[in-house]
């Protein structure tokens, strides 16, 4: 985990030995990266003094640790009439000081997160007081992939990027600063453990291939042990700080694809194809700077039935994966629903897999027939 999102505090009281901060320059130590989310006036809380902003990014562990400033969250669902007004205020004023500001140059603009396609018409264009617009598309309890389940596709992915982003922000890139499933299935649209577990992975891999230049889950952890609470259960560590089935999988995945030498690298085109019955298949296509490709796949099919709650057996399907000449797939990386990511080796121009929900990687490579090494507690055949 590099990114965290969290608050700005400028109350009387805040400094940089406030144990808030405090925590934030220790995890910044560690090489943490923030967003940090600005704040105005209701009755629960006071509005962010943009006149301490530079204090709170050096508190903070200074403009290299503190990657973006966002916008106020979710204005239009904080029961403030004059909400939209508050909002516009407090942007401006988030991008006049940012601005002008050398110690804070560098530093991102968010713009606002929305939960109404309606708000966008009473907040209007903020396209220049932002660097990237801003969404929380959560898909409820269906799978990533969803088209949506009311009208213009709302609930999915492309409504969220059409009807709150582009409306405000324009074609400003996009930030999702909230994302992920909540595990409490008894609850109106939560899925179980193991369906998260499927789904995160598809989710991150989709947010990406939408062009979304960054998602923060949420949350890391469960606020307590309720499991009819619904806001206490989004976490991908349990209560106690033990990780669910979801935290393996992004641990697998993270720890497959990590590339600390990638961070300007370009990548390149595979020209490969697929040959399967399934219509379902879903791909993504990803590259190390060492030079090695990854084709994520999986079946964008759901494992979680919205009427009945309960999980859904999905069958796997053959695939066929050729590759052009000079192209040797290596291994399969497949993440299960307990979270585990299992290899397998492969050898040759081509490749046939069984497909089910859960996303496998396909390594490919020119040279260096061996595997990219699993992360530890994990299985290879």
């Amino acid at each position: 985990m590099k990114n965290l999102r969290d608050g700005i505090f400028t109350d009387p009281a805040a400094s940089a030995s406030s144990t808030y901060y405090q925590r934030l320059r220790d995890l910044a130590q560690s090489g943490m990266k923030f967003n940090l989310i600005s704040s105005m006036q209701t009755t629960r809380g006071q509005a962010t003094d943009f006149n301490k902003l530079a204090d709170v990014v050096a508190w903070s562990g200074g403009n290299n640790a503190v990657r973006t400033l966002e916008g106020v969250n979710e204005p239009d669902a904080q029961k403030v009439s004059d909400w939209a007004a508050r909002t516009r205020t407090v942007q401006e004023q988030l991008a006049s000081t940012v601005r002008s500001t050398p110690t804070l140059n560098g530093i991102g603009i968010i713009g606002p997160s929305l939960t109404k396609a309606e708000s966008t018409r009473a907040l209007g264009d903020l396209s220049g007081l932002t660097d990237y617009g801003n969404i929380h598309n959560y898909p409820s309890d269906r799978n990533p992939e969803t088209k949506g389940w009311g009208s213009n596709g709302y609930g999915s992915l492309l409504w969220n990027l059409n009807y709150i982003a582009r409306p405000v922000t324009a074609q400003r890139p996009v930030i999702s600063t909230e994302t992920g499933y909540y595990n409490s299935p008894t609850s109106d649209s939560g899925v179980s453990r193991t369906a998260a577990a499927t789904y995160i992975p598809r989710l991150l891999l989709g947010s990406y291939d939408a062009g979304i230049r960054r998602a923060f889950l949420y949350e890391l952890a469960d606020q307590k042990a309720n499991p009819n609470d619904k806001e206490a259960n989004f976490g991908l560590l349990d209560s106690t700080g033990e990780p669910k089935e979801s935290f393996k999988a992004l641990q697998g995945l993270i720890h497959l694809l990590s590339d600390p030498q990638g961070a300007n690298f370009q990548p390149g085109r595979l020209d490969y194809s697929l040959a399967t019955q399934a219509r379902d298949i879903q791909t993504s296509l990803l590259q190390k700077s060492d030079g090695t490709f990854f084709v994520a796949v999986w079946r964008a099919a759901p494992v979680w039935d919205v009427n009945a709650d309960r999980e859904l057996q999905v069958p796997a399907a053959p695939l066929h994966v050729t590759l052009p000449e000079g192209s040797t797939a290596r291994a399969v990386h497949e993440l299960g629903q307990d979270g585990l990511m299992r290899t397998r080796s492969l050898s040759g121009p081509q490749a046939d897999i069984e497909v089910g929900p859960t996303v496998q990687l396909v390594e490919i490579g020119t040279s260096a027939p061996q595997p990219t090494t699993p992360t530890p507690g994990t299985s290879s055949s």
